[in-house]
């Protein structure tokens, strides 16, 4: 029996659902850099963000709600300040407004106008004259202009 003549056997990469999780992670890390670049709101963000998880913990898991919504609230409302100054809208809103398919802004102005303005300049090629395949000075005519 000759092996040389069957096809390779195509391996398998293991563990695809791991590799989906990390591509997902690492497309939402780049998106959220994206829509928090001003210093503001990224560190605004570094306290409302954890504050709202945990009070939203809290609430579902302890019987005392007092200071539970007053942490959502307060992590909510900080989050919500933060885009305010970077100039588009909390991702949560983004979401709903999303799923009623009504317009939003995910990432500022600003932020989007200097991304354009920052890519890498191209190279334009100098302005060359390329000569016509068929000259017209000359005053012998083909057969198909007479």
């Amino acid at each position: 029996m000759n092996h040389d003549s069957q096809p390779p056997i195509r391996r398998r990469r293991p563990f695809p659902i791991a590799r989906w999780c990390i591509r997902q992670g690492l497309r939402f890390g780049a998106n959220w850099l994206q829509r928090h670049r001003h210093p503001f709101n990224f560190g605004i963000h570094l306290i409302g963000v954890p504050l709202m998880f945990y009070s939203l913990y809290a609430l579902i898991t302890e019987p005392s709600w007092d200071w539970q919504w007053l942490g959502l609230v307060l992590g909510l409302g900080l989050q919500y300040l933060g885009h305010r100054v970077e100039g588009n809208e909390m991702g949560e809103l983004v979401a709903v407004k999303r799923l009623l398919g009504l317009s939003y802004v995910s990432v500022a102005p600003a932020v989007a106008e200097a991304a354009v303005t920052t890519e890498r300049p191209t190279a334009t090629p100098e302005k060359t004259t390329i000569p016509s395949p068929v000259d017209t000075s000359s005053p012998i005519r083909s057969k198909e202009s007479v």
